[in-house]
């Protein structure tokens, strides 16, 4: 027979399972309490969170709600193939400031229009760019060009209708020339257009009453030029550049005249 325990040795038995209970107790607190080191943290790998975003680029390269379409080229080039469009560029205006700039085109009526940046010219092309030899039209969301067509070599000569209404142009601004240059007080010196009559001619050609024309082609009244010279020059010429001032503002004007 096992003997029976003594109560001193119950006693024992009983508090070192109450130290064994405490321990375990405050084991199990403190490490509840204890700061968690960033090493501890498992956080997913990059390959783990690829799949759905994967899987929604695949769902939007399919394209499944349509492609977006582009209503107009997003800036337009420097160059641009010819247009189709019946449409002649007599003159351009050039500016340092881009709303003084215009385009004086004429359509298969033969009528002439000055048009600034943006304006919608007959064949429903609007005019994006205008640069000294040609502007840029967008027509139908494509980049196309129109030249000032110089006769070159053996090319065929602008039409007869063409050069008669440029003539008559050459016409009105030689009889808005005055006598004498003036000079302004920053020292430039200019014809000051003051045209008694044709003043259709000048709205088309986008000049205005008061403008001073200080160059036409290589006659500089900085240089001394006389009106004769200006007359001749103004008249006889193929192509006529224009350096003219509107109150400070300085403009440049390109037509091309007779053959």
């Amino acid at each position: 027979m096992n003997p029976i325990p003594t109560k001193p040795a119950m006693m024992a038995v009983n508090g070192a399972i109450l130290i064994l209970i405490a321990a375990v107790t405050f084991g199990l607190i403190s490490d509840r309490s204890a700061p968690v080191s960033e090493s501890a943290i498992k956080f997913p790998t990059p390959a783990a969170i690829t799949q759905p975003i994967d899987s929604l680029k695949t769902l939007l390269d399919a394209n499944l709600f349509g492609v977006e379409r582009s209503e107009s080229p997003s800036s337009p080039p420097l160059h641009a193939p010819p247009t189709k469009l019946n449409l002649k560029l007599s003159g351009v205006v050039m500016s340092e400031s881009p709303n003084l700039a215009r385009a004086i085109i004429s359509s298969q009526n033969g009528r002439d229009h000055s048009y600034q940046l943006n304006d919608t010219v007959p064949g429903n092309a609007r005019i994006t760019q205008i640069y000294a030899d040609r502007v840029i039209l967008e027509h139908n969301g494509t980049w196309e060009s129109l030249q000032l067509s110089l006769p070159i070599g053996g090319q065929s000569p602008i039409s007869t209708g063409f050069n008669k209404r440029l003539s008559f142009d050459q016409n009105a601004l030689a009889d808005a020339i005055p006598a004498e240059a003036v000079t302004l007080n920053s020292g430039q010196s200019g014809w000051r257009l003051s045209p008694s009559k044709y003043s259709r001619v000048f709205k088309k050609m986008g000049l205005k009453p008061g403008d001073l024309i200080t160059k036409v082609n290589t006659v500089s009244a900085g240089e001394g030029a006389s009106r004769t010279e200006l007359l001749n020059e103004l008249t006889t010429a193929d192509q006529l550049h224009l350096k003219v001032l509107r109150q400070k503002a300085p403009l440049s004007f390109y037509f091309i005249m007779k053959n």
